[in-house]
């Protein structure tokens, strides 16, 4: 009997979304949207590559974890202004 794999939501894999966010705020404008959307294309490849996703749902992870990434940009943004220092 085979088993099947469970696959943990990326848009809930903090360390995944922490890492692009700082990268993403570190960098100007353009750069930070290119770099936002590349991390989410290498995504979109490993769930419909790499786990077999079909696009359908892959996109609506990518979308997930996108959002997470904005809101946890937001937050190291708010935290860093807040207490004067890194978050």
């Amino acid at each position: 009997m085979m088993g099947s794999i469970v696959l943990f939501p990326p848009a809930r894999n903090l360390r995944r979304v922490r890492a692009v966010a700082i990268e993403a705020l570190d960098l100007d404008g353009h750069r930070s949207s290119r770099f936002i959307r590349q991390a989410c294309r290498t995504l979109f490849l490993e769930l419909t590559v790499a786990f077999g996703l079909p696009p359908r749902i892959a996109r609506i992870e990518v979308q997930a974890f996108q959002d997470a990434v904005q809101a946890e940009m937001i937050r190291q943004t708010y935290c860093i202004h807040e207490t004067g220092g890194s978050a």
